[in-house]
């Protein structure tokens, strides 16, 4: 691939040609700090080559985020939506990563799932978002219409019943409660979006 670069413009293929040397992936929850280093730098090579795609932006902003560099991950991803500004994805990301580390709900996440809405409102994915981060920020009413109308969109969507069963549960409301968790268990079996279903069901409803 070294010699492909000094001989091709192709900014594009360069990139994926470099990425063919990166080791597989691995799970957020198995990169080290040394590793998580080591990934930041091949996607800021990867970037530098490709500069025009927000991929390699998102997956760097991934990995600052995980190494707190909250602000260098905040432009990354900032920077992948502005390559993308029609695909809601990105907007997603943003949304996704700003309440997960509780860096500037208001200024990021907010608007990015707003937008993301605009663009894609009958994602049942997207208007479940946006319920997590009106929940985040407090806004309990607003929260549940989002819900409801992710799972108006797609009723067999079992992350937006498990969000909707927590919500229930904070309103005291344990038998709407219930019946969420347990359809959000039964959905989507042997899921992550199951174990917490379980585990709030569980402790809950033992």
């Amino acid at each position: 691939c070294a010699s492909l670069a000094a001989l091709l413009p192709f900014t594009r293929l360069l990139a994926l040609c470099y990425l063919r040397h990166l080791p597989p992936p691995v799970s957020a929850q198995d990169r080290t700090a040394a590793a998580s280093d080591w990934y930041k730098r091949q996607f800021q090579t990867a970037a530098s080559l490709d500069p025009q795609n927000p991929i390699f932006q998102t997956e760097l902003g991934n990995t600052l985020a995980m190494m707190g560099n909250l602000a260098e991950a905040q432009a990354a991803y900032q920077k992948a939506i502005a390559m993308a500004p029609n695909d809601p994805g990105y907007l997603r990301q943003m949304a996704v990563f700003s309440p997960k580390y509780e860096y500037q709900l208001h200024q990021l996440a907010l608007p990015a799932a707003r937008q993301a809405v605009i663009l894609n409102p009958n994602d049942a994915a997207t208007l479940d978002l946006m319920g997590q981060v009106l929940f985040k920020l407090n806004d309990l009413i607003d929260a549940g219409r989002f819900f409801e109308r992710a799972l108006q969109a797609n009723s067999q969507y079992a992350a937006a019943h498990l969000h909707l069963g927590l919500l229930l549960l904070y309103q005291n409301d344990p038998q709407g409660a219930y019946q969420e968790l347990t359809l959000a268990r039964t959905l989507d079996p042997n899921s992550q979006t199951a174990e917490q279903s379980e585990r709030l069901l569980q402790t809950y409803f033992p």
